[in-house]
């Protein structure tokens, strides 16, 4: 099976231009400086609140000052799935699981 030609690209690339978007606004996701709330805001996301639900957890943990991936992953092996939900006070271990794993697999492409 062949992937798409040049001019396949081409056709998309124009389409891509041709559409309306506004890129005067940008979502407050864009703001965060820190890797940490990326990954924490990508997995509280799921199936939730943003403004009720996200935003309160992603200031609790930017208050507690996690500034490094490596530091959210010793975090979280240090308490264990059960005990980081009481921390950022989500009653939900698969999402700490999930957590863990994301941060893991950007560490691992960080390094490679």
């Amino acid at each position: 099976m062949n992937g798409p030609t040049l001019s396949d690209v081409e056709k998309f690339g124009s389409f891509i231009k041709s559409l309306p978007l506004n890129y005067d606004s940008r979502p407050e996701e864009f703001g965060y400086t820190n890797p940490v709330l990326v990954v924490v805001d990508a997995v509280l996301s799921i199936n939730r609140q943003y403004q009720t639900f996200v935003v309160p957890r992603i200031n609790f943990i930017e208050s507690k000052h996690i500034g490094s991936l490596v530091e959210l992953r010793r975090i979280i092996k240090q308490k264990g799935s059960e005990e980081f939900c009481k921390f950022w006070n989500y009653r939900h271990p698969k999402r700490v699981d999930l957590l863990d794993e994301l941060t893991k697999r950007f560490l691992e492409i960080q390094k490679n």
